[in-house]
């Protein structure tokens, strides 16, 4: 089994703003300490979360020891808001030795289905991309892909459904709604290689943007 990235007795700030539950928590040894979550922007909601965590747990910011940061794939306002938040920590010498974390939403639903639902093999979860792609995350041994609507409605059962902030289609009549709530199972972000460590938090990205030169022409 690999060694987790984690060290024991360190507090870790969580941070998931990559789909419609925001989600920030002090989470230290498979135990939450505090968290909270809100279906709100993630501009008005991220600071705010971190604020009433702090206040429940009775800490102080500076007692932080790490950050663990959803990188998506999801809403990329969101996810962007929550590494810069971690950004601007990470700057204050406070800070300097801080471990960064990094997890990904679709792989992270994966491990909450199979600790709650425990469904038949191989199962898969689902996310919208853009206006004609999904995500798609087959378990146990895929890898996040970003595929065309029919590749989607030809899958067979179990599917799950992680909601988005946008919806642009209908996800199949088979598929399970589901939220990436993590507040009964503290316990997931420990599990094998969900979480890597990172220099920083960031985005991240299914597929690599492309550009195309653009080429001036009169209009017609």
């Amino acid at each position: 089994m690999p060694l987790l990235p984690v060290t024991p007795n360190r507090i870790y700030l969580f941070l998931d703003a990559s789909s419609v539950q925001v989600q920030a928590g002090l989470w230290r040894d498979s135990h939450w300490l505090s968290i909270k979550s809100q279906e709100s922007p993630a501009l008005e909601s991220i600071f705010s979360l971190v604020k009433s965590c702090l206040v429940e747990a009775k800490l102080k910011l500076e007692q932080v020891g790490g950050f663990i940061h959803c990188e998506g794939p999801g809403s990329v306002l969101g996810i962007r808001l929550a590494a810069m938040a971690i950004r601007s920590w990470q700057a204050l010498p406070a800070w300097a030795d801080a471990e960064s974390l990094a997890c990904r939403s679709l792989s992270l639903a994966a491990a909450l289905i199979n600790a709650t639902e425990q469904p038949e093999e191989p199962f898969h979860v689902i996310a919208e991309a853009r206006q004609t792609r999904w995500n798609l995350l087959t378990c146990p041994d895929g890898e996040i892909a970003e595929v065309e609507p029919e590749v989607i409605d030809a899958l067979e059962a179990p599917i799950y459904h992680l909601r988005q902030r946008k919806s642009w289609h209908t996800p199949p009549e088979r598929a399970v709604p589901v939220l990436n709530d993590l507040s009964a199972h503290p316990e997931l972000l420990a599990s094998p290689g969900l979480l890597r460590s990172v220099e920083a938090p960031g985005l991240f990205l299914v597929n690599e943007a492309t550009y195309r030169t653009w080429t001036p022409e009169r209009h017609r």
